[in-house]
């Protein structure tokens, strides 16, 4: 496939990945792209372009018409894939990919603290690039276990001895009390710690690493499942879930955050 072709479906499906080019967002955009990619290609090959290509008004017209069709059968593909998918329940908690429920005689949670006014976004700090996703962090909290926030893809479990971790950052905008962390995961073996934080005065910013967060519980991945439950008293503005283990995916070592939950003491 053309380099010029794959950046244009990247920044069509996957706009999260596409870096500085702007995400496509309209049928007259794709098929600006498109043609831009065709003259590029055209120019490195050593032909040189004068001139619009000779193309029959009627077929411009339908142009963005047509590439929205395409778009909409593929995305109706995929949505009656993902729907196959979900449909099949598997006995075992956590394939099916739900936040487990907790064991016998564990503490009953409270109410779920809402997220929608939150800021929760990558974290990624140096020697990290501060970047991990960022476009699929919304996959995380949106109530939708279909969807994930995903790590890139490291050579080892301990992230290739690039960095020590990456994780999601959670901002309350104010120190609130939470008594237990939920997480569905796509693959056993996720190894998380839950720390938390506070800014030191109104308008400062979180602190730049993982060490500037008190760490309060950990634990392993088990059956799609991880529940992280805080010490009585918590409260915090910032909970970070910092990841310090990759299970392995297909040859290479990656985790994925279906859905992440914070509920009340």
């Amino acid at each position: 496939m053309p380099r010029t072709l794959d950046t244009v479906v990247v920044r069509a499906l996957d706009p999260g990945r596409a870096g500085d080019p702007p995400a496509l967002t309209s049928p007259n955009h794709l098929s600006a792209a498109l043609t831009a990619g065709v003259r590029l290609d055209a120019t490195r090959a050593g032909a040189v372009v004068h001139r619009q290509p000779r193309v029959p008004a009627w077929v411009r017209r339908l142009l963005p018409a047509l590439v929205l069709a395409g778009l909409l059968t593929l995305l109706g593909v995929v949505a009656y894939g993902a729907g196959l998918s979900l449909g099949t329940v598997e006995d075992e908690q956590g394939r099916s990919g739900g936040v487990a429920a907790p064991s016998p005689g564990a503490a009953a949670a409270g109410r779920p603290v809402p997220l929608t006014g939150a800021v929760v976004t990558d974290f990624d700090p140096p020697p990290g690039d501060r970047r991990e996703r960022p476009g699929e962090v919304p996959n995380a909290y949106d109530d939708d276990p279909s969807t994930a926030w995903r790590t890139e893809r490291y050579a080892t479990a301990s992230f290739g001895g690039l960095k020590p971790g990456v994780g999601l950052l959670v901002d309350l905008g104010a120190p609130t009390a939470v008594g237990r962390v939920e997480l569905a995961v796509e693959t056993d073996g996720t190894v998380v710690e839950l720390r938390i934080g506070d800014s030191n005065a109104p308008g400062a910013p979180a602190a730049p690493g993982a060490a500037g967060y008190r760490l309060v519980a950990s634990g392993r991945s088990d059956g799609g499942a991880l529940p992280l439950v805080v010490p009585a008293g918590t409260r915090a503005r910032y909970y970070l879930l910092w990841i310090t283990g990759l299970p392995q995916v297909e040859g290479r070592f990656l985790a994925g955050v279906r859905e992440l939950r914070l509920l009340g003491p």
